[in-house]
């Protein structure tokens, strides 16, 4: 964990005081706005410019089927550290066995394309992997705005649903 500047521009950051006071049983808010139609169309598309792609080798046999069918849909998040570029490390997983990273959080963000069957959107785990400063700070980005987590620990997890706006 990295100390000095680093915590200060962390802590001082004006998102921070959005992640002290985010209620973790929030929904991130999406609209029709999110729905990603290419990736539903071709689900094993190669990863588009700061992308990542879910891991779907434990995805369960109803999202496995709903791909193979191309019945899926998916639902794009930009994912992103809102204080200071850190080195934060996370990765999510759903309650359908599609898995995303690890993967560094940056400003500029991570897109991430969550499958979604049969209009039930997953619940999604966030792991809090490694710290750079201050806690881990992340913000989902969507068409309905902004979403902040809690402050994670290196370790931590946060449960967080998606709601359809």
């Amino acid at each position: 964990m990295r100390s000095g500047s680093a915590g200060a521009a962390e802590t001082s950051a004006t998102a921070y005081v959005s992640h002290q006071n985010a209620d973790p049983r929030a929904p991130i808010q999406f609209t029709r706005g999110d729905l990603d139609a290419a990736r539903a169309a071709q689900p094993d598309l190669p990863a588009r410019a700061a992308e990542i792609i879910a891991d779907l080798s434990g995805a369960s046999p109803e999202l496995q089927a709903a791909l193979a069918a191309h019945d899926a849909q998916f639902i794009t998040v930009r994912l992103f550290d809102t204080c200071a570029e850190d080195g934060d490390m996370v990765s999510l997983s759903t309650d359908t066995g599609a898995t995303f990273g690890p993967f560094a959080l940056t400003n500029a963000g991570s897109t991430v394309s969550i499958p979604v069957v049969a209009g039930r959107v997953p619940s999604i785990t966030l792991h809090a992997l490694k710290d750079g400063v201050g806690g881990i700070t992340v913000g989902a980005n969507t068409s309905a705005g902004t979403w902040y987590s809690g402050i994670l620990p290196e370790g931590g997890t946060q449960l967080v649903s998606m709601m359809s706006r």
